[in-house]
C-alpha cells in the first residue's frame, strides 16, 4: 500500500496587480485540489482559474473560472490526476490599487 503524502499549501499569486499565471505546481500524486483567492482594494472585476496540464505547456481549466469580488473565496475539485498545475489571473479591474493573492491546497 502507498505511503500517504502530507498535503502541500503553497502561496502562487501574492499580491498580484495584473494578469499573470503562476509557477507551475507539481503536485507530486496528490489528486484533491482546493485553491483560495483573495482580493484587496475591491476591485469591480476579477477572473482567475485553477489550470491543469500532463505536459507543463498546454493548459486547461480544471472546474471554471471564477469571477467573485467578495474578498475571500475557496474553491475544490474532486479527485483529477495533473502534473501540473497552476492559477492563472485573467482580470483585474477597478477598485483602488486592487490585489490578488492566491493558494493551493494539494492532498
Amino acid at each position: 500500500m502507498p505511503q500517504s503524502q502530507a498535503p502541500q499549501n503553497v502561496v502562487l499569486l501574492d499580491a498580484v496587480t495584473a494578469a499573470v499565471a503562476s509557477r507551475a505546481v507539481n503536485p507530486d500524486g496528490r489528486i484533491y485540489l482546493t485553491w483560495q483567492y483573495k482580493t484587496t482594494g475591491s476591485p469591480t472585476g476579477v477572473n482567475i482559474r485553477l489550470e491543469g496540464s500532463l505536459d507543463g505547456t498546454n493548459w486547461e481549466v480544471v472546474g471554471t473560472a471564477q469571477t467573485d469580488t467578495s474578498g475571500m473565496l475557496v474553491y475544490s475539485t474532486t479527485a483529477i490526476p495533473l502534473s501540473f498545475t497552476r492559477i492563472q489571473l485573467i482580470t483585474l479591474t477597478g477598485g483602488t490599487n486592487p490585489t490578488v493573492t492566491a493558494r493551493l491546497l494539494t492532498s
